[in-house]
């Protein structure tokens, strides 16, 4: 048997990729521990060929369980619990339907010697995950909330931005209204620092700096609503559709 290396890795790194991100879009992960567990798989993949016949079902078993181990990075009991079975579960899945796609020819859920098939057909479903994730993201947008143009201004340069009213954001700093802004967005804007706030999220509670707006322009039916020192908090986040999340206080139902 002839082991390419290259493709060992390219097949697994993918395929182990995909596993991960699966997991991401029902379990909220962040993107390091994905690319750490699609790591770790691949390079266990590169010591299968040599592991001895009757111990293979278990190195698999343990090439799972170890791949795992980074999605699962503070986490709590349930939620790893949860990751750890989904995990598997789309890797036996995923693996049947490559059984069958390749004829017969997989040895099994560790990939070397599929020449690089493997690595296209993850490829493939990852980018269709992606843009399947977008639309439905959009599509939910629309249904719970609204778009709307918006032009913010620190002083001394102004940016445009979609914005998008989600009635589930009513977070308040000193009784205002809170936005949250794309990373990409954050970048651009020069801001004042004026305190901290505690936020609860699907990943536990943070504390995070709250900064101020000078001026924001609304264009919503035809109207343009201006509000000054308004209250914001940068994210590392790439929103789907829109680039800065409007508090619920802004939105024309409260105003």
């Amino acid at each position: 048997m002839t082991v390419i290396v290259e493709y060992v890795l390219l097949d697994n790194f993918l395929f182990d990729f995909l596993l991960a991100y699966l997991v991401s879009c029902i379990i909220k992960i962040k993107k390091l521990p994905i690319v750490l567990s699609a790591l770790l798989g691949c390079t266990l993949a590169l010591i299968y060929p040599i592991i001895p016949e009757k111990y293979s079902v278990l190195y698999k078993l343990f090439t799972l369980f170890v791949s795992v181990l980074p999605l699962c990075i503070k986490q709590n009991l349930k939620k790893s619990i949860g990751i750890t079975v989904i995990y598997i579960s789309f890797s036996a899945l995923l693996s049947g339907l490559i059984y069958l796609f390749l004829d017969g020819k997989l040895k099994g859920v560790i990939f070397y010697n599929e020449g690089g098939k493997v690595a296209v057909i993850s490829a493939c479903a990852i980018t269709g995950t992606y843009f399947i994730k977008q639309i439905i993201g959009i599509i939910k947008n629309k249904a719970v909330g609204k778009f709307v143009k918006i032009k913010l201004s620190d002083g001394k340069k102004t940016v445009s931005a979609d914005g998008f009213f989600d009635s589930g954001n009513q977070c308040q700093f000193n009784g205002e209204g809170v936005n949250f802004l794309s990373k990409r967005l954050s970048s651009k804007l020069q801001m004042e620092e004026i305190g901290k706030i505690e936020l609860e999220t699907v990943n536990g509670k943070s504390i995070e700096s709250v900064y101020q707006i000078k001026e924001i322009e609304i264009y919503s039916k035809n109207t343009t609503h201006i509000f000054t020192n308004v209250k914001a908090v940068k994210t590392n986040r790439t929103f789907n559709g829109f680039e800065i999340l409007m508090s619920y206080y802004f939105s024309e139902d409260k105003q």
